[in-house]
């Protein structure tokens, strides 16, 4: 943090940032966690969302965004997003269903272990290659390797 510091000084009296600039910047930096985090997120791996009729919102979505279907199942369809994709599931309550997060050297029992000694409210489940928690607000967050697509 040190040298983050300096050269965030360096920038303001060289006249590059201005020193509210500086004084925001100083605060975002010095605010960030000590702690190392529990895993390293990489990306967004997908969003999976619940549609009240399921034809109805592939539609909308291939049409509205050109996204073609990479895997099909009884109840829904995954969408390819470039390096990611858009769950759609049918279901009786809409709205997000859960989010992925893509995470470095995913490995399974790595993960369930770390998360099994956290927190209680997080009671991780498992479903083959990926695992799911929720949140302190109790949204899901499931946790995969960064190439998973929903197969």
């Amino acid at each position: 943090m040190k040298h983050e510091v300096e050269e965030l000084l360096d920038s303001y009296e060289s006249g590059n940032i201005s020193r509210t600039e500086l004084i925001e910047k100083l605060a975002l930096t010095t605010a960030s966690p000590s702690r190392p985090s529990v895993f390293r997120g990489r990306t967004i791996n997908h969003i999976t969302l619940r549609a009240s009729d399921l034809e109805r919102s592939r539609a909308f979505y291939q049409q509205m965004f050109g996204l073609p279907v990479i895997s099909r199942t009884d109840d829904g369809y995954n969408l390819e997003l470039e390096d990611s994709f858009l769950g759609i599931y049918q279901a009786e309550t809409v709205g997000m269903c859960h989010f992925c997060i893509g995470i470095a050297n995913f490995q399974y029992q790595e993960v369930m272990e770390k998360l099994k000694q956290g927190p209680p409210f997080l009671d991780p489940s498992s479903h083959g290659r990926r695992v799911f928690f929720r949140d302190p607000d109790g949204i899901q967050v499931q946790l995969s390797a960064v190439d998973y697509r929903g197969l």
